[in-house]
């Protein structure tokens, strides 16, 4: 997204943090691990990536996981906004009738 006034991106939030947010890689538009703060100027190009690092001897990869993070920032005037990420930590598990009777 193109940066409308000049912004600092604050942190990262997102529902039961404490359950997922090892799971969640947020990178800047270069590919690089994105740290807080981040301060872009008007006009700049403020592009994220996000990827959900899940392992099959994860205890969650059993689970549906579907939650929305929240990109928290703060403009020059020192106003608050968000940004939601939809999508970005969606996971389905692809498991069989035997897979399921293993984890009950």
């Amino acid at each position: 997204m193109e940066v409308p006034e000049d912004l600092t991106v604050t942190g990262i939030r997102m529902p039961m943090e404490n359950h997922f947010s090892d799971l969640l890689m947020v990178k800047d538009g270069e590919g690089q691990p994105m740290t807080f703060p981040a301060s872009y100027q008007q006009g700049d190009t403020l592009s994220l990536e996000t990827e959900l690092s899940l392992t099959e001897k994860d205890n969650r990869a059993h689970m549906v996981i579907d939650v929305v993070p929240v990109l928290e920032m703060e403009t020059a005037t020192g106003e608050k906004v968000c940004a939601y990420l939809y999508d970005s930590m969606k996971y389905t598990p692809d498991m069989n009738i035997l897979e399921i009777y293993r984890i009950l």
